[in-house]
């Protein structure tokens, strides 16, 4: 005869968003329980023995707000095309077809603008406001700030100009054609000029405001598509006056192209897509399998 387990606490449900093929498992925050996502997150974002993922994303609705958490348990500043998802993500839960939200982030408020474009897709323009070009801003601290874009050689890769747009980017303008993100990406992310590492952009013009960007994320590796990067590859064209502001910019990316607009004050608007793939649950047994993570109370209604 079968003897009853204790029922344990309600499963973590998830929805699995995407952004030009940038992947996150979105969660929410009021459930009975709380994994350390930082903990976990590896083995949720594996994509043989997981769900699969670039990293995995807290969302809170009130106020909305968002924590992100790389696929290697890091914590970016900023994530671009995780912010689309998790706008979608909220507008999709409130049944809100079209709308504007501030979504609060670890690189400050974004102003966000949304609009339904079928069952499970969005199109969401964001306000990622002005990125920087203070080396220190980005955790280089050998380079001294001048408010011009400041390049940092590399070996074998050649001069990449540092941006900050909450988190660091490593920018390679005509980068060489035999470049291959996967080979120097991983050594550019630790170099230790970087206090805190660095993502980096291999950038190639296509044509009149088209630009490739390939992309090493820092703690994700080389993925479809990075937000924040094709932001701070805009901003710095625009500096280099190798493009208008006022004037959008394509930046085609592995998984499809962004939309980014530099404002006369430096500020950029980026338009992408943000697409649900899937919904499922985490119950406590798999978590406690990952890891046996520690599980933190919350409050419940």
């Amino acid at each position: 005869m079968f003897r009853r387990r204790p029922r344990g606490p309600e499963p973590v449900r998830f929805e699995k968003w995407e952004g030009l093929g940038n992947d996150f498992v979105v969660v929410n925050d009021d459930v009975a329980f709380m994994p350390k996502w930082e903990a976990i997150a590896p083995r949720v974002c594996d994509r043989h023995f997981g769900v699969g993922a670039d990293g995995v994303i807290v969302l809170t609705r009130i106020p909305p707000r968002m924590h992100v958490v790389n696929a290697d348990g890091s914590v970016p500043e900023m994530c671009g095309n995780g912010l689309r998802c998790v706008v979608a993500a909220l507008a999709s839960h409130e049944g809100i077809d079209v709308g504007e939200t501030w979504f609060e982030t670890a690189a400050g408020p974004k102003l966000a603008r949304f609009r339904r474009t079928g069952p499970v897709g969005f199109d969401v323009t964001v306000n990622m406001g002005e990125p920087s070009f203070d080396p220190a801003l980005a955790g280089v601290t050998t380079v001294a700030a001048t408010g011009q874009p400041v390049a940092v050689s590399a070996d074998g890769v050649g001069d990449g100009y540092v941006v900050s747009i909450g988190n660091p980017h490593w920018i390679f303008v005509d980068a060489a054609d035999d470049l291959d993100v996967t080979v120097v990406g991983p050594r550019l992310e630790h170099d230790p000029r970087f206090a805190a590492r660095t993502n980096v952009e291999l950038v190639r013009q296509l044509g009149p405001a088209r630009w490739r960007v390939d992309v090493w994320e820092r703690g994700a590796g080389r993925t479809l598509a990075c937000g924040s990067g094709a932001v701070s590859v805009a901003r710095l064209l625009v500096a280099l006056g190798r493009e208008a502001a006022r004037t959008p910019i394509t930046i085609e990316l592995p998984g499809g192209a962004l939309t980014c607009e530099v404002g006369p004050n430096g500020a950029v608007a980026m338009t992408g897509p943000a697409r649900r793939t899937m919904r499922g649950e985490l119950d406590d047994d798999v978590l406690r399998a990952w890891g046996e993570p520690q599980l933190t109370a919350m409050s419940g209604d």
